[in-house]
């Protein structure tokens, strides 16, 4: 059962990432310019 959590946890996680990058990417000229603060990081994982 924990590994299903975790699986679960872990493409949540990865989901919300790639959405932020992909919606930041427009302000962004390099891959450096896309940030993800501790703050979304931590949204994540409680919405998670």
């Amino acid at each position: 059962m924990d590994q299903g959590v975790i699986r679960t946890f872990k493409a949540y996680y990865r989901r919300q990432l790639v959405q932020h990058i992909i919606t930041n990417s427009n302000h962004a000229y390099s891959a450096d310019d896309v940030v993800v603060t501790a703050l979304d990081a931590v949204c994540w994982i409680d919405f998670a």
